[in-house]
């Protein structure tokens, strides 16, 4: 379904390149050090410093020095990402709509959220 999912969005914006601005866009201040994206991504930390100078080279983000930790960097959504990611949406809707909602019932819609939900909270926890 994810394959799907992904065919859909090809033509706007690669389905790894989403996650990571829909990350950002939901982070504070839209930006997050690249451990902590990393992290909410469930993704080495080298495989997504590929993924962001991909994403970087596009404009879609941009890094940033730490201020306060010279060593570290912050992935910042850019207004082009914002807009990439709006653009993408409904597309991304439409195929979660598609390949996921209209096979289940909107108890098993309740059940599955809350499985989600229980397991998010355990992996922070870990």
């Amino acid at each position: 379904m994810i394959d799907r999912i992904e065919h859909d969005l090809a033509e706007v914006l690669l389905l790894s390149w989403y996650d990571v601005l829909l990350a950002l866009y939901e982070a504070t201040d839209h930006r997050l050090r690249m451990h902590e994206l990393a992290e909410a991504l469930l993704v080495s930390r080298g495989g997504l410093t590929r993924l962001v100078a991909r994403i970087e080279k596009a404009d879609l983000l941009r890094r940033e020095p730490d201020p306060a930790d010279g060593r570290g960097l912050y992935a910042v959504l850019t207004n082009e990402g914002m807009e990439a990611l709006r653009a993408t949406w409904p597309t991304y809707a439409r195929g979660i709509a598609e390949h996921f909602g209209q096979h289940l019932t909107d108890e098993e819609v309740e059940i599955f959220d809350r499985v989600l939900c229980r397991l998010l909270a355990a992996a922070r926890v870990e």
